[in-house]
């Protein structure tokens, strides 16, 4: 998924590689964003998989993060903070024009934590699908993402800021 809009760089890297993803046996769930999913509706058509579905928005993230094990992604901080919560391990493709860069300041906080792995926005088509079919059948690797990730999670953040909130106003 590349948000919303989708991620042009993960999107060209899966539709290159659809037959090695297919060839692979995994299912993929593809958030490709409006402006691309036609292009990537002209690569499913060349392959007889049924395992591999794309589409334009998900609006349900929270079924898609439930049967991915793994999972590609900008590094927005919506993004990464959902991905900390869910425990899900993931491969992430900085946004390169992100303001102050800031998506890769995002992710390598996560890499530095060997909570997730990056690869930057000019290597996704040589480097995105062989690494995240890699990961997929690295159980061992699969875990130490999913166990870094989930330890940095704040799941009552909210919390967090509304008492902190409350006290500088002082009520």
């Amino acid at each position: 998924m590349g948000g919303s809009q989708g991620a042009r760089s993960i999107n060209q890297a899966i539709v290159n590689d659809l037959q090695k993803i297919a060839d692979a046996g995994v299912q993929l769930v593809w958030q490709t964003g409006k402006s691309f999913s036609p292009i990537a509706a002209q690569g499913l058509e060349k392959i007889t998989s049924m395992s591999l579905k794309a589409f334009d928005f998900i609006s349900k993230m929270d079924l898609a993060y439930a049967i991915a094990d793994v999972v590609i992604s900008r590094a927005g901080a919506s993004t990464v903070s959902e991905l900390c919560i869910v425990g899900k391990p993931a491969i992430m493709v900085p946004l390169p024009t992100a303001a102050e860069d800031h998506q890769t300041k995002n992710i390598q906080a996560l890499v530095n934590k060997n909570a997730a792995i990056m690869i930057k926005d000019t290597d996704t088509r040589k480097k995105l699908v062989d690494t995240a079919l890699a990961l997929i059948k690295d159980e061992n690797e699969l875990n130490t993402l999913k166990n870094n990730i989930s330890k940095l999670a704040l799941p009552n953040s909210a919390d967090v800021i509304a008492k902190e909130v409350i006290a500088i106003a002082g009520f």
